[in-house]
């Protein structure tokens, strides 16, 4: 595989039921300007202010031993996409997620509002792939608020952590896909402040081709 940075601290994997394995991960372009979230006391980010990136995804036929070139999943844009997951189902059929922010930002440090993207893949082992892509969320799960990358060093350091871990996607029983993610942006109703937690929300597709079986969604 290309050599690559990532955003994120992990790529997500997924396996066909054909046997093909999928991986997707964000890049990490940034300038030597030394602007960026990890040269501050508290950032966890890496040197350099962010450039615009992408969610890339390259497939292995014979179980990891090797891979495909990397092929761009997202959309060209000017802002920041990061923490993708994918879930496969039929062969060639996979369905890649992530979130995507308002504005070009180093999201650890700096705030941004947040939405939930995704991306259907067809024959996605092939040359010939389709790829159908659409907004998931109504609106921002986030907002104006920063989303720290350090895992529970964010509680010491204070940075915004609520939207954690929480993002996944899988296929239910229809075949289709299901997305499983944090919404900060609901305020307290007790303070009308922020939550100190997001809360849960569930995001299933209504529309298009099922990743499972024959049919529409």
């Amino acid at each position: 595989m290309i050599p690559t940075t990532l955003f994120s601290h992990w790529a997500a994997i997924a396996i066909d039921r054909k046997g093909t394995l999928y991986t997707v991960w964000d890049t990490d372009p940034r300038r030597n300007d030394g602007r960026g979230c990890g040269d501050t006391l508290t950032g966890n980010s890496a040197s350099g202010s962010p450039l615009p990136n992408a969610i890339k995804m390259a497939h292995s036929r014979n179980y990891g031993r090797t891979w495909s070139r990397p092929r761009r999943v997202s959309p060209p844009s000017s802002s920041r996409v990061f923490w993708p997951w994918i879930v496969a189902g039929s062969a060639g059929r996979v369905a890649v997620t992530w979130y995507k922010t308002d504005r070009l930002a180093d999201p650890d440090c700096q705030p941004v509002t947040v939405r939930i993207d995704s991306a259907h893949v067809f024959k996605a082992a092939s040359d010939h792939r389709r790829i159908q892509r659409a907004v998931a969320s109504r609106g921002p799960i986030h907002k104006h608020s920063t989303v720290c990358q350090g895992g529970t060093t964010c509680v010491a350091t204070g940075q915004d952590r609520r939207l954690g871990d929480f993002f996944t996607n899988a296929i239910d029983p229809r075949g289709c896909e299901l997305i499983a993610s944090g919404d900060t942006t609901r305020p307290n109703p007790l303070t009308g402040g922020p939550r100190p937690i997001a809360l849960p929300i569930l995001i299933r597709q209504n529309s298009g081709r099922k990743l499972v079986g024959r049919g529409s969604c």
